[in-house]
């Protein structure tokens, strides 16, 4: 009668730990301390889907073919509720009167912005959207060219389609860099509450001894 096979993970068990006997022979202690601790492990964990996470949002976005063409409705679209055209919709939305200078338009987009950034008020779909908004009107009202035509009623979708495409590089480019530090947050977060796991370090003690005594039987 043949006798019974071993099973291939033993196999694989004494084939990995023949190779590690054939290494020098280093002290229980040397291997216990210069093991790499729990927290790097996890970390490298994480890292692995940040580096996944952070390619995708490097890749390129593909934008309408016109980005100036939601731009460009700007004059329009901040009308009165009757629909016709307003000439001080966007002062209206930066809070500046008609008559201000362009110093004063810069200061009160300052102003708005820092209220209504989207970092200021996380998950409020209504302040990313007045933000926008904001940003669109200084982007007419913050050029003397185009706040002439918009005060004259003649601003139209080809002068807002070379400053719309900028804005739209711009408004991509703000958003990558959310994402990136919201998934380096998440990332600080995990390791805050991963900690040093006492199961992992009890698991890797008991495989390290088991492999040093194995290595001195075969030297034996």
């Amino acid at each position: 009668m043949l006798p019974p096979r071993p099973h291939p993970a033993f196999l694989y068990l004494i084939g990995h730990t023949a190779a590690f006997a054939a290494r020098p022979a280093t002290p229980i202690g040397q291997l216990i301390l210069h093991r790499p601790p729990p927290l790097e492990m996890a970390a490298a964990h994480h890292l692995r889907y940040l580096r996944l996470f952070l390619w995708s949002l490097w890749q390129p976005v593909r934008w309408p073919q016109s980005s100036a063409v939601g731009l460009a409705l700007t004059a329009r679209t901040y009308s009165r509720g009757d629909g016709s055209y307003s000439r001080t919709a966007l002062y209206d939305l930066l809070g500046i009167p008609s008559t201000a200078t362009q110093a004063q338009i810069k200061a009160a987009y300052y102003r708005q912005c820092f209220l209504y950034h989207p970092d200021r008020n996380s998950g409020n779909p209504e302040a990313a959207e007045r933000f926008t908004r904001i940003s669109q009107a200084y982007l007419v009202l913050g050029s003397a060219t185009l706040r002439r035509k918009y005060d004259r009623g003649l601003l139209s979708d080809e002068d807002l389609r070379g400053p719309g495409a900028h804005y739209g590089e711009q408004l991509q480019r703000e958003r990558r860099l959310r994402a990136r530090r919201e998934a380096l947050r998440k990332l600080q977060e995990d390791r805050a509450k991963k900690g040093f796991s006492w199961e992992e370090t009890r698991d890797t003690v008991i495989l390290l001894l088991l492999l040093t005594f194995v290595t001195i039987g075969l030297r034996m």
